[in-house]
Order: structure tokens, then sequence, then C-alpha cells
């Protein structure tokens, strides 16, 4: 019983390490020269999952496009050790991206396929007119 509890008790310590090291790199994070925080977009969905596969090409696009603009992170909530990352950010259904500003502060989320016109057109009316250089 001890032995089980025991490795009940370091893998929650694992997840929670885990969580705590994706929290501060994707809200905390800055760019290559450590002076300017960035926006993030924060998808929450999973491989398997069709909407999921049909959003990874536009945010991948975006990623690349919006390099210096924006921070776009994706995690697989079906991943064991994702599961309270999502639970943290109350992912009730997938996808979910979440857009925080450049300090962390959810200001916009959606659930459902969106495309990135949409998106591009969310992040302008919350105050971040962001310009896709290809």
């Amino acid at each position: 019983m001890l032995k089980s509890n025991f490795m009940k008790q370091m893998f929650y310590m694992l997840l929670l390490s885990a969580y705590m090291t994706i929290s501060s790199s994707l809200l905390a994070t800055n760019n290559s020269d450590n002076k300017v925080k960035l926006p993030v977009l924060w998808d929450f969905g999973a491989d398997r999952c069709i909407p999921c596969k049909m959003m990874a090409p536009i945010l991948e696009k975006m990623e690349k496009e919006l390099k210096g603009q924006l921070i776009v992170k994706f995690t697989d909530v079906w991943k064991s050790e994702n599961i309270k990352c999502a639970k943290d950010n109350d992912i009730k259904s997938i996808p979910t991206q979440i857009f925080f500003d450049e300090n962390g502060k959810e200001l916009w989320r959606h659930v459902g396929f969106i495309s990135e016109k949409d998106i591009l057109a969310k992040c302008k009316s919350a105050g971040y007119d962001l310009i896709p250089k290809p």
C-alpha cells in the first residue's frame, strides 16, 4: 500500500512539474532576445481529433508567418501528462483556442474549428493587429 501511494504521489509531482514548466514557458515566454513579451495563441486539442487535425496546418502557418508577433502553442489534452493542464485551463471540448496577452491574461477563447481569418479578426478586436509575413 505504501508503495502504491508513493507511486501516486510521484506521478502527481511529475504532472505538476510538467504543467508548471509548460505554463511558465508558454505564458512568460519571451522572444529570442528576452526583451519583448509576446501574446500567446494556445490551441488545446488532440493528434487524433479530426477538427484538431484541420487546425494543425493553420496554426503551423500562423506560427511561421507571425514569428516575432505571436507565440503559437499546441497541447494534446489526450496525453496523460497534459490532463491537469487541460483541467486548469477549463478545457471541456476540443479543439479550444485561448488567446493570452503578453502578461498571460486570457483575452478570448473559441471552441471548435476556427479559420486563420477569424483568428486574426478576433486578435484585432482584442487590440492585436497581427500582420502575417510570408
